[in-house]
């Protein structure tokens, strides 16, 4: 692949400029291949990376998933909660090996079907009911990750891996995805726990409920005193550090001290003694992420506390350090920035590109499969001679043609989104004031193109079809109308 010796000599002399030290990354074969499966994605999506005229965005955005997939995870999916529609990335021959479907229509069907082949026996009753959309929309409310752990079944050996889900909300609702192998880690963390089994105390009991936590605060919440245990990694076992007096009132002081501002109240209210008390009463069990001071820093910090089954006079409150994990989230979602440079936004206009489409289509015709009352109509635009220009003044000319045209729509069509579906082909759905105003609309682009042709300026062929209830059962029988009618246009523009 042209693109791919092309991209990695462009990447190669950035480093040599700003960053010597990336240049063993970018040869690795790691990178190569992530590169390689990027770049295949660019061509389903219609993005043309041709390498004569490659600008810096198409090497940021293949850079930037490479990396990603390189330092974090084994596998990503980007999928639509609307729609269903979703593609995935993954640089890790073992993943590979499972033969999952790489993009598809309907991603929570694939995954019912795949967890039937590809999941471990045990966890496979487990992951029915909690992959479902309706369990992970719930769960990824108010930008919560999701995580759940589980067994693929990978050469014939069950392998621990772990994934953690965000939702980002626009238009319509998207879900990134990250696969992460966790295998080494959760097999020392058994056999930690068959370690213990052999010398049963109340504080191994404590750590094997949270093996995880790097302080454990014992607390009788009749009087409020406590124990402080910390876990000694020698011996794998929980060692008193002090106690006091007053856990609930030391938590305050020392709250509105150390944790950040944007998290106290939050931490502060949770942890007000009667609510802690009201919510372990409910669900027996409670989490907070919050930031807390260490040094001249925040760091990421979780909490969980927990209830005693038989002994109701104590809860447990387990402290762990998060913020690795918690800065690989946030840098993954900054690396991959999916939601703007891939998913739906074309690179050389700024317009929605064709994934970006056929998801609108999508739900426009579930919409009219509904039944809904709908108002729309479908304008087809095409560019007059684009190919003359790219055959006689070159690509560079040609890019700048094709903005222009897009730059004549954004200005003619204000309220609508512009769709590029193609090389010189854009679509836009027109619905609210510009579909009131639909016809005036189409005869001041008209006016444009007579006024450009004798100026030898962009053309642009245009047809447009309103959508009709009683005979239409799809966008695609108004696109086609609308298809037909540019086709007469860009004959009539010819004359």
């Amino acid at each position: 692949m042209e693109n791919v010796s092309f991209i990695l000599e462009t990447l190669k002399n950035r480093a040599k400029k700003t960053n010597p030290k990336m240049l063993d990354k970018l040869e690795s074969k790691e990178f190569v291949d992530s590169l390689i499966k990027v770049l295949s994605i660019f061509e389903e999506l219609n993005v043309n990376l041709d390498s004569k005229r490659l600008d810096d965005s198409y090497v940021t955005i293949s850079e930037k998933i490479a990396k990603a997939l390189v330092c974090n995870y084994i596998a990503i999916y980007y999928v639509n909660m609307d729609t269903g529609l979703y593609t995935s990335f993954s640089s890790n021959s073992s993943y590979g090996s499972l033969r999952l479907e790489e993009e598809g229509d309907d991603f929570f069907a694939d995954v019912r079907a795949n967890i039937q082949n590809v999941i471990y026996k045990d966890d496979k009753d487990r992951l029915l009911k909690l992959l479902t959309k309706e369990n992970i929309d719930l769960e990824t409310e108010n930008g919560k990750h999701f995580y759940v752990n589980y067994r693929l079944m990978i050469d014939g050996k069950p392998t621990y891996v772990s994934l953690n889900a965000i939702k980002i909300e626009e238009a319509e609702k998207h879900l990134v995805i990250g696969i992460s192998d966790i295998d080494v880690q959760k097999r020392k963390e058994i056999e930690l726990n068959k370690k213990m089994e052999s010398n049963i105390t109340y504080s191994n009991i404590a750590l094997a409920l949270a093996t995880s936590f790097l302080s454990i605060f014992y607390i009788n919440v009749e009087n409020n005193k406590y124990i402080e245990y910390n876990l000694d990694n020698e011996t794998q076992t929980l060692s008193k550090v002090r106690r006091g007096n007053d856990f609930f009132g030391e938590t305050i002081i020392n709250g509105k001290k150390l944790i950040h501002k944007e998290d106290v109240n939050v931490f502060l209210k949770s942890l007000e003694k009667d609510n802690l008390l009201k919510e372990l009463g409910k669900q027996k069990r409670l989490r907070l992420t919050y930031r807390l001071k260490k040094d001249d820093d925040y760091v990421y910090t979780s909490l969980v506390a927990l209830p005693l089954i038989q002994d109701t006079t104590h809860i447990i409150i387990g402290i762990s350090d998060i913020d690795k994990q918690k800065r690989q989230e946030l840098a993954f979602l900054e690396k991959l920035d999916i939601e703007k440079n891939i998913a739906r936004t074309d690179a050389l206009t700024g317009a929605m590109n064709k994934y970006k489409y056929d998801e609108m289509e999508k739900i426009i015709n579930a919409k009219i499969k509904s039944g809904s009352s709908l108002e729309f109509s479908v304008v087809v635009c095409d560019i007059n001679n684009l190919k003359i220009i790219n055959d006689t003044k070159g690509h560079t000319a040609g890019d700048k043609y094709i903005v222009d045209a897009k730059k004549i729509l954004e200005d003619i069509f204000k309220n609508t989104t512009i769709y590029r579906i193609g090389g010189d082909e854009f679509v836009l759905l027109l619905d609210g004031s510009d579909y009131y105003k639909r016809e005036h609309l189409l005869k001041a682009l008209n006016d444009i193109n007579e006024e450009n042709k004798n100026n030898d300026k962009v053309v642009i062929a245009c047809g447009m079809s309103d959508y009709n209830k009683n005979k239409d059962d799809s966008v695609k029988k108004v696109f086609n109308r609308a298809d037909n009618l540019m086709y007469k246009n860009k004959l009539e523009l010819k004359k």
